[in-house]
């Protein structure tokens, strides 16, 4: 069993669907995001996170 990838939100993530293989990735701004960034998008089982980016919300001067 592996373990969890922590996710620190904001962030991009990199999924994996273990019941049908397929691998997208989302961006996910808050808690309800990731749960829905979770969800397959072809099988509509629950992925895995296998990577993150944290991304910055800031000004673009900054």
């Amino acid at each position: 069993m592996t373990q969890p990838t922590r996710v620190e939100l904001p962030a991009r993530l990199t999924l994996r669907c273990s019941e049908c293989g397929s691998t997208h990735t989302a961006l996910a701004l808050h808690d309800e995001a990731l749960r829905r960034a979770r969800r397959c998008p072809e099988c509509s089982a629950t992925c895995e996170v296998v990577a993150t980016h944290v991304v910055s919300l800031g000004c673009s001067c900054c």
